[in-house]
């Protein structure tokens, strides 16, 4: 007498392991992919973390001096910044080499990332500038140096302006009138940075 599959192997308990072996075998290939990215990311510096999206502002009211803040990319996670360094300079090929001959403010102890304050010479205004900035961790390992990011002082009105406003004779029912200025750079001029104030009413 033939023996039915079902006498060993019931259909309402018996489980086919095809389906959880390729789960499976998804899943290891899943943490492979996660493992040669860290090892990726880390191969490019060795500490498995990076400064990043350095950002300079002006705060007028409270000072003409700028303050620095930037974020951590770090790779694997449980990163605690323990101290930082930022440079300035006139040149980017100083900071490229971590010279800030305007402005190194060396190994400081700190875990501040946000609004960290400038407090070298003073900047001369309408000027432009570059600086990075680097970080150690709870190792106390430095991180490489950040993107350099150049910035510039703005102009203090009104005594750093020596313009003129272009304005006219306002009239509510007329339209808009359009300022133009014309000027003549010399052909023999080297214009190696130029930047232009514009500002209106703002209606």
């Amino acid at each position: 007498m033939a023996v039915q599959p079902s006498a060993f192997f019931p259909y309402n308990t018996y489980k086919n392991p095809v389906p959880e072996m390729c789960e499976l075998n998804r899943y290891s290939a899943l943490l492979a992919i996660i493992a040669l990215v860290m090892m990726a990311v880390t191969s490019c510096d060795p500490t498995g973390y990076r400064v990043s999206d350095l950002d300079v502002v002006f705060i007028s009211n409270i000072s003409n001096d700028p303050v620095f803040s930037w974020k951590i990319d770090a790779v694997p996670g449980g990163f605690a910044q323990r101290a930082c360094q930022v440079i300035v300079s006139d040149d980017p090929a100083r900071v490229e080499k971590g010279d800030g001959n305007i402005w190194d403010s060396k190994k400081m102890e700190t875990t501040n990332s946000i609004q960290f304050r400038y407090v070298g010479p003073a900047l001369e205004c309408g000027r432009q500038y570059f600086t990075a900035v680097r970080v150690w961790d709870n190792q106390k390992r430095p991180s490489a140096w950040s993107e350099t990011v150049r910035f510039v002082v703005p102009l203090v009105y009104p005594g750093d302006w020596q313009a003129e406003w272009l304005t006219y004779d306002y009239d509510p029912g007329a339209a808009m009138p359009l300022f133009r200025k014309v000027f003549r750079i010399p052909d023999a001029a080297e214009i190696s940075y130029a930047r232009f104030y514009i500002a209106d009413p703002g209606y």
